[in-house]
């Protein structure tokens, strides 16, 4: 059986220890001190250690740039007259 500090979730420091925040994007649900995330929900973990953990045992991936998703922007259309005969 796993000892609780082997498990990516659980943190192996005390609280006021933590390090530099990092941008995940969590690929199950999770729940945590500081809140619960769902599948697909980014956000900025607290610990960049124990982010770094959960990214390595798959329960996230680090968000970059490139990922993030396009934002549709309403634009006015052409009105394009056909002549039928």
């Amino acid at each position: 059986m796993p000892r609780p500090y082997d498990c990516p979730v659980t943190p192996r420091h005390p609280r006021n220890a933590l390090g530099d925040p990092l941008k995940i994007r969590l690929l199950t649900s999770i729940s945590a001190t500081h809140g619960s995330f769902s599948p697909g929900e980014e956000t900025d973990w607290p610990d960049k250690a124990d982010a770094e953990r959960l990214i390595e045992a798959g329960f996230a991936e680090k968000v970059s740039a490139s990922r993030r998703p396009r934002v549709e922007k309403a634009t006015k259309s052409k009105v394009v007259e056909k002549a039928t005969t």
